[in-house]
């Protein structure tokens, strides 16, 4: 198991570190390594967490079947009460320890990890969570108009290695408003997770495939947008940058503008849009999109820096 918020606290408090941020996955260090962490002034960071012994560490999906489950900030009784979630609650977690009985859940409660007991017979509750079947892969399905096709990288835990990826015109920037979204290798939960991303961040796509995105840079990075399908809800939303009243800009690019109902969405071919030389108001932006005040459509930011 990973330190909780008390142990990284009093560690930081004996390294002298108290303006030293305390990363994501610094819970899933060992005392040695968020203590090198903190005596460095947060210049050394361990490459990788020790996972856990007897412990399975893939995201996995639960039902609460009880009345309610408590939440423990150990995986014991004895752990500080943090909450409840309710009868039918499907619930994500990150670290299954079937030697104790207990799981944790993906998204931290006030500041700590969360822990729910499986099984309750011993306390003559009987059964408090089911764990529910992974979901199946995604059938590949044909790129729209306007985004270009390519093979997903392929990964050994990815179970969308063969499904079509979808190359978006231009970046698009969406804002995590889940309070956690992983970053995973490929677009698929059962993906290598690269870490994670807290509400409130706002990252740049490039491509997308299904419900998933693929982040900028050279990484191939992968990001769940709409989780409603595993009942997650959405994670994520396009991330609107909006623009002073009347701003215009001119259109310089020669072929002129292709309207779209939305950022990295397909081209809307019956609607004209805006010609070479053209003066248009803009409202907002997304990424390298602007969005036209009067008809509400998108287009590429790239009509008007061209030339």
């Amino acid at each position: 198991m990973g330190l909780s918020a008390q142990e990284i606290q009093r560690i930081r408090e004996e390294a002298l570190a108290d303006d030293v941020e305390v990363p994501p996955q610094a819970y899933e260090w060992t005392p040695e390594q968020a203590q090198e962490y903190f005596e460095s002034g947060g210049t050394i960071i361990p490459t990788a967490p020790t996972p856990p012994a007897a412990s399975g560490t893939s995201s996995a999906l639960y039902e609460v079947l009880h009345t309610y489950v408590n939440l423990r900030s150990e995986p014991k009784l004895a752990g500080k009460f943090l909450g409840t979630k309710p009868l039918g609650s499907i619930l994500e977690v990150d670290l299954e320890r079937p030697d104790l009985g207990w799981v944790r859940l993906s998204e931290r409660v006030k500041g700590s990890e969360a822990w729910l007991l499986v099984d309750g017979k011993l306390l003559g509750l009987g059964p408090l969570l089911k764990r529910l079947p992974s979901a199946p892969a995604q059938s590949p399905a044909a790129a729209p108009a306007g985004v270009s096709a390519m093979p997903a990288s392929s990964s050994s835990s990815s179970v969308q290695a063969t499904a079509e990826v979808e190359k978006l015109v231009a970046p698009v920037s969406y804002v995590v408003v889940h309070s956690m979204v992983y970053v995973r290798s490929a677009p698929s939960r059962e993906a290598r997770s690269l870490g994670t991303k807290r509400k409130g961040d706002v990252v740049s796509a490039t491509a997308r495939c299904g419900d998933w995105v693929m982040l900028e840079g050279p990484g191939g990075e992968w990001m769940m947008v709409d989780g409603r399908a595993m009942r997650l809800g959405v994670l994520m939303e396009l991330s609107l940058k909006k623009l002073p009243a009347n701003t215009t800009w001119y259109v310089t690019r020669k072929e002129g503008c292709t309207l779209y109902k939305a950022p990295g969405e397909g081209p809307l071919h019956d609607l004209t849009g805006p010609a070479l030389g053209s003066e248009v108001k803009v409202d907002a932006e997304c990424g390298l999109w602007a969005r036209l005040s009067e008809q509400s459509h998108w287009v590429e930011m790239d009509c008007f820096f061209a030339g």
